[in-house]
C-alpha cells in the first residue's frame, strides 16, 4: 500500500460521483448511492462515459472495505452541504470508538447482540460504532423517515457487508423487549436541533423495545444534558429504567465546544438506588490516550461490578 492510497481512492470516488451527477442530472447524494451500489457489486454500470466506467471498475477491485466506507462517509458530508443537511448528524470516528468500547465492556455476551438505533439518519453512527464491537454476530436495526437518508444508510451497510435492517417505526414500537441494546445520536431527530423535551420524549417512547436489565447508550448534546429539563427526565425515567452514567466527551473530538456531546448510559431496571456516575474525559492527546481508556475502564468496572 502506498502512503496516499486513501487520498487517491477518495479522488476517484468523488470524480465518479461528479460524472454520474452530470450524466444522470441527479443530486450528488443520489450519484454517491449509484456509484456505491456498482462498487459493491449490487448493480451493473449503465453509463456512457468511458472514463466513469473505468473508475468504477477500478474501485470495484478494491478489497479494503473499511477504507471505502470511510471515504463514503466523507463524501456524504460533501453531499449534505449541497442540500443543507446538518453536518453534525455525522459522528466523528473517535466518538464511535469510545461508544463501542463502552458497549463491549457492558455486554458480557460477546457472541450475539441485536441493536436498535433510535435515530438512524445516514447510518454513520450505528455503522462506525459496530465496527468496534467484539461480538461475532451483530444484527443492526434502525428506522428513518427521510427517504434520502434511509437510502444512504442502507448503501453504507451494503458496502460494509454488515447485517442491517430498516424497519418502519410502527413495527419497531410493537417489538417490546426484543433488543439487547438501544443506541443513537439523539441531537437531530428531525434534521433540526432537538430540544431537551423532544429527546426525553423520544427515549421514553421506545424504551419498551429494550429487554429487561439491558443497557441503552445514547449520544446527547450537552445543551440537553445541562438543561433545566434534564432533572425532570431523570425523575421520569425511574419508572422503567435507571440512568447509570454520563460520560462528557473530550471537546477536541468535535469541531467546536458548542457541538460537544456526552454519552448517556442507562439500564432498563427501575428504581435502582445507584447515583448517576459522571466522568469528564480530558482532551485526547498522543500521550494520554491510555489515561482516557483507564477512566472508561474504571467506569465500566463500577457499572458492572454488581452483575459479576
Amino acid at each position: 500500500m502506498y502512503p496516499n492510497k486513501m487520498a487517491v481512492l477518495e479522488e476517484m470516488f468523488d470524480e465518479a460521483c461528479l460524472l454520474i451527477q452530470d450524466e444522470e442530472e441527479v443530486s450528488y447524494l443520489t450519484a454517491l448511492v449509484l456509484a456505491t451500489m456498482i462498487i459493491a457489486g449490487k448493480v451493473k454500470s449503465h453509463f456512457h462515459n468511458s472514463r466513469l466506467n473505468d473508475i468504477l471498475e477500478l474501485l470495484t477491485l478494491e478489497e479494503d472495505l473499511e477504507m471505502l466506507t470511510t471515504i463514503y462517509i466523507k463524501l456524504m458530508s460533501k453531499g449534505f452541504k449541497e442540500v443543507n443537511y446538518p453536518i453534525d448528524i455525522l459522528i466523528p470516528e473517535g466518538v464511535c470508538y469510545l461508544v463501542g468500547y463502552i458497549i463491549n465492556g457492558l455486554h458480557f455476551n460477546k457472541y450475539y447482540i441485536q441493536a436498535l438505533d433510535l435515530n438512524l439518519k445516514a447510518g454513520n453512527f450505528l455503522y462506525s460504532t459496530s465496527r468496534f464491537l467484539e461480538h461475532r454476530e451483530l444484527q443492526l436495526v434502525g428506522f428513518e423517515d427521510n427517504e434520502v437518508l434511509g437510502k444512504l444508510a442502507e448503501t453504507l451497510f451494503t458496502l460494509g457487508s454488515k447485517e442491517f435492517f430498516i424497519k418502519p417505526k410502527e413495527e419497531v414500537l410493537l417489538e417490546q423487549e426484543r433488543y439487547d441494546l438501544l443506541l443513537g445520536n439523539l441531537d437531530y431527530l428531525n434534521l433540526v436541533k432537538s430540544s431537551p423535551n423532544e429527546v426525553i420524549d423520544h427515549i421514553e417512547k421506545y424504551i419498551d423495545c429494550l429487554k429487561e436489565d439491558h443497557y441503552f447508550v445514547f449520544l446527547i448534546d450537552n445543551t440537553v444534558v445541562f438543561s433545566e429539563s434534564f432533572p425532570k427526565f431523570y425523575d421520569k425515567i425511574l419508572k422503567t429504567s435507571t440512568l447509570r452514567a454520563l460520560v462528557v466527551l473530550p471537546e477536541n473530538l468535535f469541531l467546536s465546544s458548542e457541538r460537544q456531546k456526552s454519552i448517556l448510559i442507562g439500564k432498563k431496571t427501575p428504581n435502582m438506588t445507584e447515583n448517576l456516575l459522571v466522568v469528564n474525559l480530558p482532551n485526547i492527546k498522543d500521550d494520554n490516550l491510555d489515561k482516557v481508556i483507564e477512566n472508561i475502564n474504571e467506569l465500566i468496572y463500577e457499572l458492572t461490578e454488581e452483575e459479576k
